[in-house]
């Protein structure tokens, strides 16, 4: 839910920033950049965790689901981890194409950009409001929703033949 929403706002906020660095100074020196900025921030935050305060005894302690130990001898677990294998990687292939389709549709590189960032809108919009939906209606299904509305927008891209359109199926698809 809301802790995931960060990553959606990232969607939002890398892609105008990421168009800009390639204008100004070139496609390499762009993901040189990128990259850098990247690990710097990603090993200042690593450098600030720190391990939560031990609870006293006596203390009860929350179980929030199985243990590894637990899923791993459950069926369920491992239909999970074959599902998000086989699909994760389309699913992270694909944005990568939206703005050469938006281009070849006729928009111009910076608005084609933005498809990307409509990802990041409906994704926050998605993961805020999936949890409310997981409490109504209960996470198999919620999943099974989820799944349904990314493969309408998936599938729409077959169709789509004016730019436009384009913007509507990218919401779904994020």
């Amino acid at each position: 839910g809301v802790i995931k929403v960060g990553t959606a706002t990232g969607q939002i906020v890398v892609p105008p920033i990421t168009a800009l660095l390639i204008l100004s100074l070139g496609w390499r020196t762009a993901l040189l950049v990128i990259g850098l900025t990247a690990a710097i921030l990603l090993l200042s935050a690593a450098l600030m965790m720190r391990s939560p305060p031990a609870r006293a005894s006596g203390q009860p302690t929350a179980k929030d689901g199985n243990s590894l130990a637990e899923a791993r001898r459950n069926l369920v677990f491992w239909r999970l981890c074959a599902v998000q294998f086989l699909v994760f990687p389309a699913m992270m292939s694909i944005p990568l194409h939206f703005p050469v389709h938006g281009t070849d549709l006729g928009m111009s590189k910076s608005t084609a950009a933005q498809l990307l960032s409509v990802i990041g809108f409906s994704s926050i919009a998605g993961r805020l409001t999936v949890g409310a939906l997981v409490d109504r209606i209960g996470g198999k299904n919620s999943y099974a929703l989820c799944i349904l509305v990314f493969m309408a927008g998936l599938f729409s891209f077959v169709f789509i033949t004016t730019p436009w359109p384009l913007f509507v199926a990218t919401a779904f698809y994020g």
